[in-house]
């Protein structure tokens, strides 16, 4: 078994380990967004079809093992939504902390990326894009085929966009794409993400507590 990341914060330690079946021991996930969005799950649970249709990995309910990384995005949902919103009361981020059933997850279909190669770069372009002869030629995750997705998280940067509205126009620019463009800079550590894509996925995951 190889362990592939170990993240350490204040409350312990967050790890998660990878074997030929993909991810087979997650303790912690986080999901950053605002405190709205957070009292929504708290009150009412994860909603899948309140996701937006091109993801990464498809749409689904979107984690990270890297607490950090949570906090940053929850921080930069909120300035982008209290700045869209000037007149409005201003939101709060918010992280909510999940706990994992190890044992459920041997059950579901999963994918993994160990890295971001040119097979990650496909899929999250195929998972972005609208062309209905790039879905029929490429593997994605539109349909929730996959129950879970883990991998690296894209840098989009503002070239994620162009390259899909491209890959609208003429599908066959997905072989040429560039999914260089979208790599997280070596320096940089931009996170992980584990992706939720079906009901019976989600049954692996408990809210634990929201910060």
């Amino acid at each position: 078994m190889e362990i592939i990341a170990l993240t350490v914060r204040k409350q312990g330690y967050i790890m998660f380990s990878l074997s030929k079946k993909g991810v087979i021991r997650i303790i912690f996930l986080y999901h950053g967004t605002i405190d709205r969005y957070a009292a929504d799950i708290v009150a009412h649970g994860i909603d899948l079809s309140k996701s937006k249709p091109h993801l990464d990995f498809g749409p689904g309910f979107y984690t990270t093992p890297d607490f950090q990384f949570a906090l940053e995005t929850a921080r930069s949902r909120a300035n982008r939504y209290n700045s869209f919103r000037p007149e409005q009361k201003p939101v709060m981020p918010s992280v909510l902390t999940f706990e994992c059933d190890d044992a459920l997850f041997q059950s579901l279909n999963q994918k993994t990326f160990d890295k971001p190669d040119s097979s990650w770069g496909r899929f999250i372009l195929a998972n972005r894009c609208e062309s209905h002869l790039v879905h029929e030629c490429f593997d994605h995750n539109i349909d929730a085929k996959y129950d879970i997705v883990f991998g690296p998280t894209a840098d989009g940067k503002g070239t994620l966009t162009p390259i899909v509205e491209k890959i609208n126009t003429d599908a066959s620019f997905i072989e040429q794409a560039d999914y260089n463009s979208f790599v997280p800079a070596l320096h940089k550590t931009w996170g992980r993400q584990i992706s939720f894509h079906t009901m019976r996925s989600l049954s692996c995951i408990r809210l634990k507590s929201v910060l």
